[in-house]
């Protein structure tokens, strides 16, 4: 992939930073020209630009996401209150069958009682019509007697009618309440389609993010990285008038190791992240795991920095601790800073103390930092400057 006009600056100034740190410290005048400050300020203002342009992207995905999570929230309470009235709904429907049945009940007793009359007048009818008219005409009241056998009749055959009429309403209300069930349901398939929409989209944006985060992390650390250039050359370009001139050395001395060896710096280390000491070197992990080093939980911004200069001699996934970064510091001393979310280095690249190599995940920020002797795993803890101190913010 071709290099963005951005990136190509800042590559340009860090490779004529390269050049004059390999000059010869000997010669009196200083190397640099101000052409060459000039190169390093061009691609300082690119790399600040990329780090304002990664900073507002980060800012808008954020709040994207932010925004993709009141959306997932408002669908679940959506879904809840789907459930209540679903749940509702089958207790008026059980309701309805309950009424309907009991109505079935009343129904068929009273169809009994009417079968029983009939059963009655049926039995007297067989005693003949000249009994059946002598009993009339020796009556005193036919007509109240005919009157009261009607009324009887009618009483007998009302929850007949009663029954079709509660059968007509419960049966009326039944459709309403599938019609009802119909329509939560297709909502429900709506909303679950939302979701998963949803879903889909907040994993695109939290991997688009994760991205966003490592392109800053390196330009922040590329723009550290000039920053520093510009200065030395600026001590070049315009000395200080009570002192002497600086030499190239000063320049060289940013990748130059230090007079002491690694070893001599025991109990003066500080810490590669600004957080908390959360396990010891020996203790064991939540998952059961024996730490080779420390656990640092960060409470910072979440940037992991070298101890001490030297050369990147691995940079990449390592089985077991994640993205990781091993830096060889001479005399057979290496430290390893794992569980990294981004690396701002290579294999083969040198770092200064204290210049950042990469960064922790938002989600997760804890990095697992082992110190090498000879390629085996030592207590860490003694090397930083007041122990268990240097750890704290």
């Amino acid at each position: 992939m071709a290099l963005t006009r951005e990136l190509a600056t800042a590559v340009a100034a860090v490779a004529l930073f390269a050049t004059l740190a390999a000059l010869p410290t000997a010669r009196a005048e200083p190397p640099a020209t101000a052409g060459d400050l000039d190169t390093v300020r061009k691609g300082l203002e690119a790399q600040s630009e990329l780090v304002t342009a990664d900073e507002a992207k980060l800012a808008a995905l954020l709040e994207e996401i932010r925004a993709l999570d009141k959306r997932l929230l408002d669908a679940a309470r959506g879904s809840q209150e789907l459930s209540r009235a679903e749940t509702s709904l089958e207790t008026d429907y059980r309701e309805r069958l309950g009424h309907l049945e009991r109505a079935q009940e009343e129904r068929a007793a009273a169809q009994a009682v009417l079968e029983t009359r009939l059963a009655d007048v049926y039995k007297r009818g067989r005693l003949g019509s000249s009994r059946a008219l002598v009993q009339a005409a020796t009556s005193s009241e036919p007509l109240r007697i005919a009157r009261y056998l009607a009324a009887i009749s009618q009483a007998d055959s009302a929850p007949l009618d009663r029954y079709d009429q509660l059968r007509k309403e419960h049966s009326q209300a039944l459709a309403a309440l599938d019609e009802k069930k119909e329509e939560i349901d297709r909502t429900k398939a709506e909303l679950s389609a939302e979701n998963a929409n949803y879903e889909r989209a907040r994993r695109q944006k939290t991997a688009l993010l994760g991205d966003i985060e490592k392109d800053l992390a390196l330009h922040r650390a590329t723009r550290e990285r000039l920053t520093a250039i510009e200065s030395e050359l600026r001590k070049i370009m315009v000395p200080a008038p009570a002192g002497p001139v600086p030499s190239s050395e000063a320049l060289a001395s940013l990748y130059a190791p230090s007079d002491r060896s690694f070893v001599e710096r025991k109990g003066t280390l500080d810490s590669p992240v600004t957080g908390t000491l959360s396990r010891r070197f020996g203790e064991r992990e939540e998952r059961g795991s024996l730490v080779q080093g420390l656990l640092l939980e960060s409470t910072g911004d979440r940037r992991v920095v070298a101890v001490a200069e030297g050369e990147v001699v691995f940079a990449g996934p390592f089985p077991g601790l994640g993205k990781t970064i091993i830096v060889n510091h001479g005399g057979r001393f290496h430290t390893v800073y794992s569980r990294l979310a981004s690396l701002a280095h290579e294999v083969g690249q040198k770092v200064r103390q204290h210049e950042v190599i990469g960064t922790l995940s938002s989600a997760e920020p804890e990095l697992h930092f082992e110190l090498r002797s000879e390629g085996k795993a030592v207590d860490p803890l003694p090397w930083f400057a007041g122990g268990e101190k240097a750890f704290k913010p």
